[in-house]
């Protein structure tokens, strides 16, 4: 319930910033005598947004949720019915390279990047001479993107982001007096979407910093015992941005 109430959240959010983007106009000096043609930016000021191809560096947060699915049977033949749900927490850092062209008031960009994150998290169940315990990472993420909005000013765009992901996680079960012990570990490549809102804003000459949030969605990982999790991640980034276009 709570997943789908984050969903309808975001959804809500990303329908009212389409509803902006077509009423919203910016308001950088330019040239688009035909609609269809790029926006010829003219930028007066020292700190104006550019198109064309950029490159940045991001540092941000991730607050995973999972839920875990898993069976147990006891020694005494009790079958042990697991459905915790988990938080991850941890700190993401990423590389990434785009290319970013606005027509008349509208912005759109496409975008790939590479990164990596120190989330984990465990849980642990003792009941009478048995122990349980499991534990979850997320680390290295590969991701395309396009990125649709509107520059409101010649230095600020606010956009939102749709995205493919896909990530590494390593999930880990060690049982203690079972009817058979068992330490497993695996790794798991899972495919996700995103989708995310952010703003961006020109600091000097080529430079500009963006903050945005994201929802990721994922599949669930199915482990060989059996465990099942199901993974959604919000995430909160802060970039640099260096813009390769000469204003």
């Amino acid at each position: 319930m709570m997943q789908g109430s984050n969903d309808c959240k975001l959804a809500t959010i990303l329908v009212i910033m389409i509803m902006l983007l077509g009423t919203t106009r910016g308001f950088c000096a330019a040239d688009y005598k035909d609609e269809a043609r790029p926006m010829v930016i003219i930028c007066k000021a020292s700190a104006c947004l550019l198109d064309d191809f950029y490159g940045g560096a991001g540092l941000g947060f991730d607050n995973y949720r999972l839920k875990q699915r898993a069976g147990l049977i006891a020694p005494d033949g009790d079958l042990l019915n697991l459905n915790p749900g988990l938080s991850a927490r941890g700190w993401n850092g990423s590389l990434f390279f785009g290319y970013g062209q606005t027509y008349s008031w509208f912005y759109i960009a496409g975008e790939i990047a590479a990164g990596t994150s120190n989330t984990d998290t465990s849980y642990t169940l003792s009941r009478n001479d048995v122990h349980y315990t499991t534990k979850v990472n997320a680390r290295t993420s590969y991701n395309v993107a396009i990125l649709a909005g509107t520059k409101l000013t010649s230095n600020h765009l606010a956009y939102f982001r749709v995205g493919y992901i896909r990530t590494l996680f390593r999930t880990e079960e060690l049982g203690i007096n079972f009817d058979s012990g068992f330490n497993h570990s695996e790794t798991h490549w899972e495919n996700g979407l995103q989708f995310g809102l952010g703003m961006e804003t020109a600091l000097y000459d080529h430079w500009s910093m963006r903050g945005e949030y994201n929802y990721l969605r994922y599949g669930s990982i199915k482990t060989d015992r059996g465990t099942q999790f199901s993974v959604a991640n919000n995430q909160f980034i802060l970039s640099v941005i260096y813009h390769f276009t000469h204003g």
